[in-house]
């Protein structure tokens, strides 16, 4: 069976596809992984700003959750906090990959042999060890933000930019350029609110 595909796509089931999207795999070397770094999204700035101001936000309220936003500000602390060794450079997004099956079964086995999960959702479950693992084998190879575009760091910025919550135009406004914009909207981290967004997301699919 290993050999049956030469490649598999993963996409996470909160992902909506832009139809006008190119292929995931083009330009992904047959050997590596595509995935997105979410370090650099929406810009390594950007990423910056929303993780500090998540961070501060938390600080007077939970110290756990604050130390957990805090990680994201650098990769090698985001794996460091989940137990790994302080030697990632990027924080690979496994919402959206490119894989091999006869170059990367093996990793995926090992991943999911040798880790257990330490802090379920708050510690994005198997994603940190999968992370590390890609890495330390330099299977890497970084493809475009927009085929993993984080509909709630997005949400978030446009926030801490307006100084005030979103209303329910600006949301809307928002779910339709950044589907627009980009190739795969990945909703991840807003199943809690997805009834604000259903109407918007309805018309887009």
């Amino acid at each position: 069976m290993t050999g049956r595909y030469d490649r598999v796509i993963w996409l996470d089931s909160d992902i909506l596809i832009n139809g006008a999207s190119p292929a995931v795999t083009e330009g992904v070397p047959i050997e590596k992984i595509g995935a997105t770094d979410e370090f650099t999204f929406p810009t390594v700035e950007g990423h910056r700003r929303i993780y500090t101001q998540l961070m501060q936000d938390a600080q007077s309220v939970n110290s756990a959750t604050a130390g957990i936003w805090q990680s994201y500000l650098n990769p090698a602390d985001w794996h460091a906090d989940w137990g790994l060794p302080r030697r990632a450079r990027s924080i690979v997004q496994a919402g959206v990959m490119v894989l091999s099956p006869n170059h990367h079964r093996e990793l995926l086995e090992h991943v999911y042999h040798s880790y257990e999960d330490p802090g379920g959702e708050a510690m994005n479950f198997e994603m940190r060890p999968l992370s590390f693992e890609i890495q330390e084998r330099n299977v890497l190879h970084v493809i475009d933000n927009r085929f993993n575009a984080l509909l709630i760091l997005l949400l978030i910025q446009s926030q801490i930019q307006l100084q005030r919550g979103l209303t329910q135009a600006e949301a809307a406004e928002l779910v339709r350029s950044t589907f627009e914009r980009n190739y795969f909207l990945h909703l991840a981290g807003l199943k809690t609110s997805m009834d604000e967004f259903l109407p918007q997301l309805l018309q887009i699919a």
